[in-house]
C-alpha cells in the first residue's frame, strides 16, 4: 500500500516529507517549541504522522508541485443506492471524507449532534466494503450504550452482522464489522502485544511518549493565566467520566487473541473511533497507532480536548475535514428544531452555606482553598435544599419526557425518590444501572413513556433521543466539551416536537462562577441558539411559559435577529489558527 514521490513517501503511522518546510508551517504540528509531533531525519527528511497530510499536500500545491500520489486508490464516487439515502449535506460529508481517506487513510468528520454522525459514518464503511478498499470495520466508542447504538445504524446499511463485544455475548471476528469499547480494545493491545503488521515502526514512542505530560505540571498552551485553573478542571472532568463510566469487556484468552489479530493482521481494516475527543489521548493513539496502514476515521461534534491535547486526535485520526455541520446550520434549514437555553445564575448565599455546613465553615475558617472548593461542591450538588426547591418547581412547567442531570448517583437518587412522590413516572440512568437495562430506559423516553430520566454524567454524550424535549442540568459542568454535546442532542426533531429547552443552573459564588462563564461562552458558538438569563426559578418558570407560547413564525425572527447579530465563523473559533485556511 506504500505510495513513494520524490516528495512524500508513506511509511504506516507516518509520512516521510522530501521537501524543506518552513518553520512557521511547521509550527502548526506542535504544542509548544519543545514539544512538537514530528522528527527531522539524518538526511534531512521530515517524518510527520499521516494525519496531518492533507495540511502537507495543500501547502506543496501553493508552492506549485504536483499533487504526490495517494495514500490509497479506489474511486470517490458515491453508489446511487447510498446517496439516495442520505441528506446533502450528508453527501458532502462523505465525498470529502472519502477524499481524505485516500489522500491520508485518516480524516475527522465534525457533525454536530442530531446530524446523523454515526448513520453517516456507516454509508461510509458500506461503500469501502463493497468496493473491497477494507476487509473488515472496527466502530470503537468508550461506552456499552454507544456500541449498541452503532449496532443498530450498521444494520440500517445493510450490515447486519456487527459482532458486538461485551460480557455475555458472542466473539465472532469473521463478521464484516466488529464494535467494541475503547478501553477493551487498549487493554487487549498493550496486556498482551502482538507483533505488528509489516512495517518500519511498532507501536511509536514518537507519539505516545508525547501523549500524556500531565496538565497540572505545567499551563496548558495557548491558555491564558486567567483561564488556566478553569482548563484545569475541565480536562479533571472529562477525565473523572471517562474512568468513571468507559466499559470494559472481560474476554477469556482464546477471544482475546481472535480480536487481537483481526485487528493487528489485516492492514485492510477501517476503524471508526466515536466521540474522540472523550477517549484519552494515549489511549486513543495506541489503538489507531497498532495498525500503522489502518484507514482511521474520528467522529464528534467537539474534535478538541479539553487537556490541550487536541494535536494528537489529528494526528493518528487525521485532520478535520473541510465540510463542517453546526447545529445552526441544521436549525437554519429546518433539519434540526429551535433551541432555548435558560441560564438560572443562582446567586448563592457564603453565609447560608456556613450556617448549614459545619465543614463548609471548618474549611473557610482554617483558609484552605482546595478543601473549602470540594465542600462547597459537595454541599450544592448533594445537600442544598433551596436547589432541589427550585428544580421541584420547574419541572411542573417544562416540556416532557426530559433529562435530569446530577453531579453524582446519591443525589440523582434522591431527585429520583422526590419526583416518584410528586407523581411523575422517572427512571434512574446512572452507571451503576447494567447497560440492558439502561437501553430499555432509552427505549422508554423514545417513545414518550416516561416523564424523566434522572442521571449523571454518563448521560453528557451520545444518547439518541429524538423526542427528548428538554434538559435540566443540576451539575455545573466545566468541561470544554461537554455543555455542546449535552444541548446538542435536543435538537432532534420528533413528533409534535416544536423546539428543545435547557436549563443550566449557573451557580454564581467563586469557583462555580468561572465554570458558568466557559459554558455561556461555549453557547455562544452556535448563534441560532437562544439564551435567556433570569435569576429565579419564577423567572425560569415565566420563562418556559413565554417560551411556549411562541409561534414557528416567532421563533424564526428571534434566530433571524440572533444571526444579523453574531456574523461569525464557527470553524475558526472552534479550531483555531490550525484550520484558519479551510
Amino acid at each position: 500500500m506504500a505510495a513513494r514521490n520524490s516528495l512524500l513517501e508513506f511509511e504506516g503511522n507516518y509520512v516521510r516529507v522530501r521537501y524543506r518546510l518552513p518553520v512557521d508551517f511547521l509550527a502548526k504540528f506542535c504544542y509548544q517549541e519543545d514539544e512538537c509531533l514530528y522528527e527531522i531525519d539524518k538526511d534531512g527528511s521530515y517524518l510527520i504522522p499521516r494525519g496531518f497530510t492533507a495540511s502537507i499536500a495543500d501547502f506543496l500545491l501553493s508552492r506549485g508541485y504536483t499533487l504526490p500520489k495517494t495514500f490509497a486508490g479506489f474511486s470517490l464516487s458515491i453508489p446511487d443506492e447510498i446517496k439516495d439515502r442520505l441528506r446533502d449535506y450528508q453527501v458532502d460529508i462523505v465525498k470529502e471524507a472519502l477524499r481524505f481517506l485516500r489522500l491520508q487513510g485518516a480524516a475527522t468528520i465534525m457533525m454536530a449532534t442530531g446530524a446523523g454522525k454515526t448513520y453517516t459514518v456507516w454509508a461510509i464503511a458500506r461503500i469501502l466494503l463493497d468496493a473491497g478498499v477494507v476487509k473488515r470495520v472496527f466502530f470503537v466508542a468508550h461506552t456499552i450504550d454507544l456500541i449498541m447504538q452503532a449496532a443498530e445504524w450498521a444494520d440500517k446499511w445493510g450490515i447486519p452482522d456487527v459482532s458486538v463485544i461485551y460480557g455475555g455475548l458472542p466473539v465472532v471476528t469473521q463478521r464484516r464489522a466488529i464494535a467494541i469499547t475503547s478501553q477493551t480494545l487498549y487493554n487487549l493491545l498493550t496486556t498482551n502485544p502482538m507483533p505488528m503488521v509489516s512495517s518500519p515502526y511498532e507501536i511509536d514512542k514518537k507519539l505516545t511518549d508525547l501523549v500524556n505530560p500531565l496538565v497540572l505540571k505545567r499551563e496548558p498552551a495557548s491558555v491564558s493565566h486567567l483561564f488556566t485553573d478553569l482548563i484545569i478542571d475541565s480536562w479533571k472532568d472529562e477525565m473523572e467520566t471517562y474512568e468513571k463510566y468507559s466499559d470494559t469487556a472481560e474476554l477469556d484468552s482464546e477471544d482475546a487473541q481472535k480480536i487481537r489479530e483481526a485487528y493487528l493482521k489485516d492492514p485492510n481494516i477501517l476503524v471508526i473511533f466515536d466521540e474522540t475527543h472523550h477517549v484519552p489521548a494515549r489511549t486513543i493513539s495506541t489503538i489507531a497507532l497498532a495498525n500503522p496502514w489502518s484507514f482511521r476515521i474520528g467522529l464528534s461534534a467537539t474534535p478538541w480536548r479539553s487537556d490541550m491535547r487536541t494535536l494528537h486526535i489529528y494526528a493518528t485520526v487525521g485532520e478535520v475535514i473541510p465540510r463542517i455541520v453546526t447545529s445552526s446550520e441544521l436549525i437554519m434549514r429546518g433539519y434540526s428544531v429551535p433551541i432555548f437555553i435558560i441560564g438560572y445564575i443562582r446567586n448563592v448565599s457564603v453565609i447560608r452555606m456556613m450556617r448549614e455546613s459545619q465543614e463548609i465553615r471548618d474549611a473557610k475558617m482554617a483558609g484552605e482553598g482546595a478543601k473549602l472548593y470540594q465542600t462547597v461542591k459537595r454541599f450544592l450538588y448533594k445537600q442544598d435544599e433551596l436547589r432541589f426547591k427550585a428544580l421541584m418547581k420547574i419541572v411542573k412547567e417544562i416540556p416532557k419526557p426530559g433529562i435530569i442531570i446530577a453531579k453524582e448517583i446519591e443525589p440523582a437518587e434522591k431527585i429520583n425518590d422526590m419526583l416518584e412522590k410528586a407523581g411523575y413516572k422517572t427512571r434512574l440512568f446512572t452507571g451503576v444501572v447494567k447497560g440492558i437495562v439502561r437501553k430499555e430506559v432509552l427505549d422508554l423516553m423514545r417513545n414518550k413513556q416516561i416523564d424523566f430520566a434522572v442521571t449523571t454524567t454518563i448521560a453528557n454524550e451520545g444518547l439518541d433521543i429524538p423526542c427528548l424535549a428538554s434538559e435540566i442540568l443540576l451539575d455545573g459542568a466545566s468541561s470544554l466539551v461537554t455543555p455542546l454535546q449535552r444541548i446538542g442532542r435536543l435538537t432532534r426533531p420528533c413528533e409534535g416536537k416544536k423546539y428543545g429547552v435547557a436549563v443550566d443552573f449557573m451557580d454564581n459564588i467563586f469557583y462555580f462562577r468561572g465554570h458558568a462563564v466557559i459554558r455561556r461562552l461555549l453557547y455562544k458558538f452556535e448563534p441560532t441558539w437562544v439564551f435567556i438569563k433570569t435569576r429565579s426559578s419564577d423567572g425560569v418558570v415565566e420563562a418556559l411559559k413565554w417560551i411556549k407560547s411562541l409561534t414557528e413564525k416567532d421563533m424564526a425572527k428571534i434566530i433571524s435577529h440572533l444571526l444579523a447579530r453574531r456574523h461569525v465563523d464557527i470553524r475558526k473559533i472552534v479550531l483555531g489558527n490550525f484550520y484558519e485556511n479551510l
